[in-house]
């Protein structure tokens, strides 16, 4: 990461997402969001977490599920996401010799 991505404090991220400190903790030990710093205090967070963060609110809302399965959810959507821009590269490709 570069000197020039934008990050949030811990206390930023709480805020942003309107998480109590505690919440943030366990998003973190279920990496789901990951951190900079060494400790809890000194953490701070490149500002696509504050996305990821929200996105795995809305899911533990609106499908109930433990910070487990929302971290496996969030990881399989990437996956996903990941292929399909993947596929579009290639279609593009394959384009090029038809």
């Amino acid at each position: 990461m570069n000197d020039y991505t934008l990050k949030v404090s811990f206390t930023e991220i709480c805020q942003a997402v309107d998480l109590s400190e505690q919440t943030v903790v366990e998003l973190v030990e279920h990496d789901i969001v990951q951190t900079q710093g060494d400790e809890e205090g000194t953490w701070f967070f490149d500002v696509a977490m504050v996305s990821v963060a929200k996105r795995a609110v809305r899911l533990r809302r609106d499908l109930d599920l433990d910070w487990s399965a929302i971290a496996m959810v969030l990881e399989l959507v990437e996956q996903r996401d990941q292929l399909k821009a993947e596929n579009e590269s290639l279609k593009r490709m394959l384009q090029r010799f038809l």
